[in-house]
C-alpha cells in the first residue's frame, strides 16, 4: 500500500514539475522577445541619425515577430517530443499489469 502511495506522489510531482517546466518555457520565450524589442526601440530607434523608419519596423516588429514564429516552432517541437516520452512513460504500468 504504501508503494502505491509513492508512486501515486512521485506521477503527481513529475506532472508537477513537467507543467512548471512548460510554463517557464513559455515566460522565457515571450520575455526574451519583449526585451529584444524593448531594446531595438530604445537603443536603435530612438537616434533619429542613424536610423529610419523602415529599419525601426523590422528591427522591431518584423523581426520580433520572427522570433515569435521561431520560439513557438521550437517549443511545438519540444511539447512533442515531451508528450511522446509521457506517454510511453504512462503505458509500462498498464502493459505491467496486463501481463499479469
Amino acid at each position: 500500500m504504501a508503494s502505491t502511495q509513492r508512486k501515486d506522489v512521485m506521477y503527481t510531482g513529475s506532472i508537477c514539475l513537467f507543467w512548471i517546466f512548460q510554463v517557464f518555457m513559455v515566460f522565457i520565450s515571450v520575455g526574451g522577445v519583449i526585451v529584444y524589442r524593448v531594446i531595438m526601440t530604445v537603443d536603435y530607434c530612438s537616434d533619429d541619425e542613424s536610423s529610419s523608419s523602415i529599419n525601426c519596423l523590422l528591427l522591431t516588429t518584423v523581426v520580433s515577430s520572427l522570433l515569435n514564429a521561431i520560439s513557438i516552432l521550437v517549443l511545438g517541437k519540444i511539447y512533442d517530443i515531451l508528450a511522446v516520452k509521457l506517454t510511453d512513460w504512462g503505458k509500462f504500468p498498464l502493459l505491467y499489469l496486463t501481463h499479469e
